[in-house]
């Protein structure tokens, strides 16, 4: 079993900060605060997310899973095989506020 080398980024990086909303039919939407941080060639190096009430459970499993993602992205995993493996309705949308997020990343051009 081989596992890839962890790329830490920079202390001192190019960072985003972002507000976006996740809604889904019949539930109130849910507003979250990100930050995306880059590798010095463009690639994403982190994701930070918060939304809902600290320490609520939204806010602790957005955290946790930006932290996992971020941990991939680190460890050579290609942001859009991560944004492809995430749930959808059945008509695309993201379900989530991660998928929500890569998804504006791509349609905003801050990756390809």
């Amino acid at each position: 079993m081989s596992t890839a080398l962890r790329e830490r980024p920079e202390n001192r990086r190019y960072s985003e900060t972002f507000s976006f909303e996740v809604s889904r039919d019949g539930v109130p939407p849910i507003a979250y605060n990100a930050t995306v941080s880059f590798f010095a060639d463009g690639r994403v190096a982190d994701l930070f997310i918060r939304g809902g009430k600290a320490g609520s459970d939204v806010s602790i499993s957005t955290n946790e899973t930006a932290l996992a993602v971020s941990m991939a992205l680190q460890h050579g995993t290609p942001l859009e095989t991560i944004r492809r493996a995430m749930p959808r309705t059945n008509d695309g949308r993201p379900e989530g506020a991660i998928g929500t997020l890569l998804d504006l990343l791509v349609k905003e051009g801050v990756v390809t």
